[in-house]
């Protein structure tokens, strides 16, 4: 803007003859020069002992955007030299107002040559957002070059500055963020005519505390210099670009990063073409000391991605995790854990083509609630959409799932096409047993649902080590299973066939199992459930109930669990028609099902029967149709007035055990199974 003014005042005094007197002065009422219009213009030239002073004057000059119209424009110049050409000012003062500067007076020294087009001036004074700059300009011909430096200047006034130049919605936006600190900075541009053909661009930001109102960025205290150098070429931009923050904190939800801890550096170079809308970066780097160490190069478009390349160094998980994972977890099973180890990351994308590979070293995982832990964990993870094989393995020396211990094992597979298949069996020890994954394929197409597929088999695990393991009651016999094919596909579990599980000395068979939204708010689980052939004894003596002998058979249909809490089945359990084993009930079992089943307490511990310790039973039952948080109850065979829990028969002593309760809130009957070993004495007949 102050080029253009006094460029114009010298091509006037340069093109004006001065006359052999002491005073010589010219008035111009309107005057148009290149893309300037001047009114009431007043040149005066004083012949001075010191010299000639030129005084200039005009009541506006329109100048065009983003200048505009400057007002009482006066302009004095001491020791001058003038010639038919040549214009030298080595002591000038120009005042003027405009709409945005306000009042100015600016210093200013100029040398114009009007023949070779060459002018240079330098100024100081410039107000601006309440610095004041300093102005270098160099003209030759067509070629120019300008320096601007302004000192350290409140923030907020240069947003206030710079804000009528903004649009309504920038304004609104800008209006909304808190803001404090210093902003100085540089600017070195050069260009020819009202074509910038370089530039570059120093800040040094002071203190600098910005936030906005929504609380997803914030600085505080940041002491931070960036540097961006230009170079047009054509219609091509040519750039580097340098960042350093080594004081303050910033956050930039969810990440928060603590640059008096970590500084942070970002270095890159690349290009701009305007017409094709193409971003290039040939070479970005990251670094925040101690932590990450990142490269990448990016070719972009019209907004789509040409080619995007990152590499990450092996770098220490624990830094890691804290800065760049754990604000992503929190609320998640693995947003508080102690790592340990070393990761790496190459990523590669070719238009939509791309692929992964994440290299993990000794690294060690464990929840700080126990639940879950791993050490020794290597491994290369990769992951593709393109048509080629690329290995995914995976080792770890121990782990273990809310204490359960699992052994050393290594998973070997590939992945191709945005999916991941097992390429042999994977065997998991866990306690004395193991889990033999026998397939399994995952598919993960973009913009898709995720969709996975397994079969295995679960080798005999000891109960009671388990138990112990778990804090449990003592676990009798072994668990084991065979995992038939199981899939996931929009949202939902299916099971193939039937799952068999070992347990008590009989047979668990799962079917028709079902599970929706798995890792939704409100998970729903439905299944058929057949019991065979269940040793009662084991049950009995592992749940502390009261010993009773025999075989137990059940079912539980039409089973459905709503985030893991039953809403509705229809169940029973009761002694096989078939069963040829001894039946034998003792006095506290006898207690605890009666209490189940809402009979009168007390009368065996008074009667005779008291002095037997056991007795026999032709069959017992009990089953319940569970609906609206309501259990319908009925027993092995109806009475009158209720129904038998327990039938008696065989070698005396027997026994029949009544209930009376028909209708059970289900929380009422959770609360007595957990409390029947405190149940009251069974009506006796």
């Amino acid at each position: 803007m102050l080029t253009r003014i006094l460029a114009i005042v010298c091509c006037c005094l340069c093109t004006t003859t001065v006359l052999a007197s002491e005073q010589f002065q010219l008035s111009i009422a309107n005057w148009q020069i290149e893309q300037a219009q001047l009114k009431n213009v007043q040149i005066g030239v004083v012949l001075e002992r010191q010299g000639i002073v030129l005084e200039a004057t005009a009541t506006s000059i329109d100048l065009p955007a983003p200048i505009g119209r400057l007002n009482t424009v006066k302009l004095r110049c001491q020791k001058l030299k003038l010639s038919i050409s040549r214009f030298d000012c080595q002591q000038g003062v120009l005042h003027f107002k405009h709409a945005a500067l306000g009042q100015q007076t600016i210093q200013f020294k100029a040398d114009a040559d009007n023949d070779s087009g060459s002018y240079r001036i330098l100024t100081s004074g410039l107000s601006i957002a309440t610095s004041k700059v300093k102005l270098e300009v160099d003209i030759q011909q067509q070629q120019w070059r300008l320096l601007l430096k302004a000192p350290e200047t409140a923030s907020k006034h240069i947003a206030q500055f710079i804000s009528p130049h903004l649009s309504q919605k920038q304004q609104q936006v800008m209006a909304t963020w808190q803001q404090a600190g210093n902003i100085a900075f540089t600017i070195n541009a050069a260009g020819h005519g009202d074509i910038i053909d370089s530039a570059t661009i120093n800040l040094s930001l002071k203190q600098f505390t910005v936030s906005d109102h929504a609380g997803q960025y914030a600085t505080e205290g940041v002491e931070a210099k960036v540097s961006l150098v230009l170079q047009q070429q054509k219609s091509r931009w040519q750039w580097q670009a340098y960042l350093s923050a080594k004081h303050g904190q910033a956050y930039v939800a969810p990440i928060f990063i603590d640059f008096d801890d970590t500084a942070v550096t970002l270095d890159g170079r690349g290009s701009w073409h305007v017409l094709q809308s193409q971003l290039k970066v040939a070479a970005l780097q990251f670094i925040q000391q101690g932590v990450l160490e990142a490269r990448a190069d990016l070719a972009l478009s019209m907004g789509e991605v040409d080619r995007l390349n990152v590499d990450i160094r092996p770098t220490a998980l624990a830094g890691l995790y804290r800065h760049w994972l754990q604000p992503f977890s929190l609320g998640s099973a693995v947003d508080n854990l102690a790592i340990t180890g070393e990761a790496s990351l190459s990523y590669q994308q070719q238009a939509q083509a791309y692929q992964l590979q994440l290299g993990l070293m000794n690294v060690s995982i464990e929840d700080d609630r126990d639940r879950f832990r791993l050490t020794g964990l290597s491994g290369d993870l990769a992951w593709t959409n393109q048509d080629v094989q690329l290995p995914f393995t995976l080792h770890w020396q121990s782990a273990a799932i809310y204490k359960i211990p699992i052994g050393s094992t290594a998973l070997s597979a590939q992945t191709q096409a945005e999916g991941l298949t097992l390429l042999k069996p994977w065997h998991i020890p866990i306690l004395d047993g193991q889990l033999n994954i026998q397939h399994f394929a995952l598919q993960n197409k973009m913009g898709e649902s995720t969709n996975w597929v397994f079969e295995g088999l679960l080798t005999p695990i000891s109960m009671a080590a388990l138990s112990q393991k778990l804090a449990w009651p003592t676990l009798h016999g072994k668990l084991s299973g065979v995992i038939p094919k199981v899939t996931y596909a929009q949202q939902h579990i299916n099971v193939d066939g039937a799952l068999m599980i070992k347990l008590f000395e009989g047979t668990t068979i799962i079917h028709d199992l079902r599970l929706r939204d798995p890792f939704g708010a409100i998970p729903q689980l439905y299944a058929n459930i057949d019991l065979i052939d269940f040793d009662l004894e084991t049950m009995t003596e592992t749940f502390d109930f009261g010993k009773i002998t025999g075989k137990l058979e059940g079912k539980v249909q039409n089973l459905r669990l709503a985030n893991w809490r039953p809403v509705a089945f229809d169940a029973y359990i009761r002694t096989p028609t078939d069963d040829k084993t001894r039946h034998r009930i003792s006095q506290r079992a006898i207690n605890n099902l009666s209490e189940l089943g809402g009979g009168t307490s007390g009368l065996l511990s008074r009667s005779v029967l008291r002095f037997f310790d056991d007795f026999s039973y032709q069959r017992l039952g009990l089953s319940c149709r569970l609906l609206n948080e309501v259990c319908d109850m009925t027993g092995v065979e109806e009475t009158e007035q209720g129904y038998y829990i327990v039938k008696g028969g065989g070698l005396p002593p027997r026994i029949n055990v009544k209930g009376f309760t028909r209708r059970v809130d289900w929380p009422v009957l959770v609360s007595r199974l957990k409390a029947v070993s405190r149940s009251a004495e069974p009506v006796v007949e």
